[in-house]
């Protein structure tokens, strides 16, 4: 069941949007969002377009017991036909809906503002599946998003071409120099 959030962030935020238009993120929806990497306390988050930010509206309780696809069909039962909203999912990672149906006044800001919200919440990277429903027909549980691996450190190092965990506080090294000039002479100042 959906439990209704109040975002105390969305009505302290800027309603003229972002530059160039876009809409901004909500700090409370950057966190819950962020929190969960951290634990599985949320299945879904449910983020709705409010004055040019998106704010987080609901949340899905996470329960171990659940599977997926009886998460999905809560989700998919909450949506409405005149009403547009952005819907990130959790399995071992993020996918992001964006439901937008023709009876919907904003739908297009929704679409819209969709990639931007993707980018905000760490890209591809973490969510790395992403659908723009605008029919009932079209709201469907991508398998890949039920099989997909955990995003730990290392693959996220291993898609960014940073460096590895076990060697994460290592210093930045330099490729050998090609000639070593001889050390300075010791001089000691007694």
């Amino acid at each position: 069941m959906w439990e209704p959030y109040e975002d105390g962030c969305a009505a302290q935020a800027s309603t003229s949007g972002a530059p160039g238009g876009g809409a901004v993120l909500s700090f409370e929806l950057e966190a819950v969002f962020d929190e969960q990497s951290f634990t599985k306390a949320k299945r879904a988050l449910r983020a709705r377009l409010r004055g040019g930010v998106v704010a987080l509206d609901a949340t899905l309780a996470h329960d171990d017991d659940e599977n997926a696809d009886d998460a999905f069909a809560v989700v998919r039962a909450a949506l409405r036909d005149d009403e547009a909203c952005f819907v990130l999912f959790r399995t071992a990672t993020w996918a992001l809906w964006t439901w937008a149906p023709a009876g919907a006044a904003d739908g297009d800001a929704y679409v819209a503002a969709a990639a931007a919200l993707r980018a905000d919440l760490g890209g591809d990277v973490r969510i790395p599946y992403e659908a723009k429903w605008r029919s009932p027909g079209d709201v469907a549980l991508d398998r890949r998003v039920v099989q997909a691996l955990p995003l730990g450190y290392d693959r996220l190092v291993e898609v960014e071409g940073g460096r590895g965990s076990r060697d994460r506080n290592a210093p930045e090294v330099s490729p050998e120099p090609r000639e070593v000039p001889d050390p300075r002479e010791v001089r000691y100042a007694l």
